[in-house]
């Protein structure tokens, strides 16, 4: 079990790009991904390990993890690397982006790298009456994408446990073990069923196991990367396709419904109905359309999904930089403005002053003129006029405080703001040079591999000429013994 100082060590999240240029991310390390639908507790397991990851939690039903993110602890002298994953429901972007995120992550970290995982999670929260629908459709997808060879990996995880957790949870759990096509097929081949309770004792007792395991090769792993299969040949990619087309097929039932529908309302002329109808067939029709895309977009191997993802790379550089030169801009005019408002207080203390000795002067001119008229009544009116300036000039010594105030508290919002902006520009800065470098690695690749190629094609144009002049060492051979016995036969005549 962990210890205090097992948590010494502040835990990392890194996005895969940066994981790919990093050389402290070893192949020798500990690599367990974490997957399962949305809303099953994967980064709250990570969390418990990880707190550094707890503002990323998401406790609604949109998705917080939308890429592929890597948590880093360390135990028991380990270095430990929880890989997060997006669902197969995710909120905001099609099954085949989440399964083109993974198979980029695990095919090019396991070609560029030699990284395999350790082991893998899937969790499933105990909380859930049904195993139908979304929850169904994740667990096939994850079975295709591990595959049978890999499932002594895996620990099957039911989520969502508490104190008051009774008859019907272990009702829920019991049905998940037993039954074939939901936990029941897995466990026979090797999966690990297990509890999760929200703890760090909990989380680190369903890990510790898949530490000791050694790494594995994914199905989707050695169908992209070892047989140059294109995604949507694989197994997993095969079944989000086959489930994209369920989908595309009950949105054209739908359309069709609609169509008897409109026939209904054109003849009731109900203009509100015929309305209704028509933008419910344009939105069902988009999503026919997005299917149908998303289902295309599949169709490309390791290579292609590298330079798709290197093309959305490209682009983040430039958003970085468009960001940084954003934040240049604002530090430089925040610098422009405080040194504006430090003018303007610089320039009311000026007059301030100014007014302050005027005054004086003009007091001192009163009261000389009231010491020599010697006048009771003068003297009244000057005491009035004195403690009336005497006022103002408080008011001024007030003002002069709330300048010095207002300038101290820019200059403070400036070294904050400044600060900020700082801190945003290196992390900027880091994942830039992490991407740089992973296309640097890219092109490398690519050259080594246009070089393989060449050398191929140079032995088998080598073992062709071979073969020729084999060839015709054959045939001249036999020539010159056909000449051989025809003067042998000449001179016997």
């Amino acid at each position: 079990m962990a210890t205090e100082t097992d948590f010494a060590a502040p835990p990392r999240r890194n996005s895969y790009t940066e994981m790919l240029a990093d050389e402290r991310f070893s192949p020798d390390d500990i690599y367990i991904a974490t997957m399962g639908m949305t809303g099953s507790g994967k980064s709250s397991l990570i969390a418990t390990c990880c707190p550094e990851a707890l503002t990323e939690i998401g406790h609604e039903l949109e998705s917080k993890t939308t890429a592929v993110r890597i948590w880093t602890f360390q135990h028991e002298g380990l270095h430990v690397h929880l890989i997060d994953t997006p669902g197969f429901d995710d909120t905001h972007r099609s099954d085949s982006d989440v399964l083109k995120d993974l198979a980029y992550w695990l095919g090019i970290s396991y070609e560029k790298r030699g990284i395999r995982l350790t082991g893998l999670l899937y969790l499933h929260p105990i909380t859930h009456t049904r195993m139908a629908g979304t929850p169904f459709k994740n667990l096939r997808t994850f079975r295709k994408l591990v595959g049978s060879g890999s499932m002594k990996s895996v620990a099957l995880v039911s989520t969502m446990w508490s104190a008051s957790s009774g008859a019907e949870e272990e009702d829920r759990d019991r049905l998940l073990r037993e039954t074939p096509q939901y936990w029941g097929e897995m466990i026979g081949e090797g999966a690990l069923p297990c509890r999760h309770y929200n703890t760090r004792e909990s989380a680190l007792s369903i890990l510790e196991p898949l530490m000791q395991m050694k790494p594995t090769t994914l199905n989707l792993q050695r169908e992209l990367v070892d047989e140059k299969k294109d995604l949507n040949w694989t197994e997993a990619g095969r079944e989000v396709d086959k489930e994209m087309t369920l989908q595309r097929e009950a949105l054209e039932r739908r359309i069709e419904d609609t169509k008897d529908e409109m026939t209904q309302a054109l003849a009731a002329k109900d203009e509100k109905w015929i309305a209704d109808l028509a933008a419910d067939q344009e939105k069902y029709q988009r999503k026919i359309d997005d299917t149908r895309s998303a289902q295309e977009e599949m169709k490309l191997n390791m290579e292609r999904i590298f330079a798709e993802k290197e093309e959305q790379y490209k682009r983040s550089l430039k958003e970085m930089d468009d960001k940084m030169q954003d934040f240049e801009q604002k530090r430089a005019a925040r610098e422009k403005q405080y040194e504006a408002d430090k003018e303007k207080a610089r320039l009311d203390k000026e007059k301030a002053d100014q007014k302050a000795a005027e005054q004086e002067r003009e007091n001192d001119k009163l009261r000389d003129e009231a010491e020599e008229a010697n006048n009771d009544k003068y003297m009244a009116q000057l005491a009035m006029i004195m403690s009336h300036i005497q006022k103002q000039e408080a008011g001024e010594e007030a003002r002069r405080e709330e300048y010095q105030k207002a300038l101290l508290e820019a200059e403070r919002r400036k070294k904050e703001e400044i600060e900020a902006i700082e801190k945003e520009a290196q992390r900027f800065n880091r994942e830039k040079a992490a991407m740089m470098q992973m296309q640097m690695q890219h092109n490398n690749a690519m050259m080594m591999q246009q070089f393989g190629a060449q050398q191929e094609q140079a032995q088998y144009w080598q073992a062709q000429q071979q073969q020729m002049a084999n060839a015709q060492a054959v045939v001249g051979g036999a020539a010159i013994g056909g000449v051989g016995a025809m003067l042998a036969g000449c001179c016997v005549m």
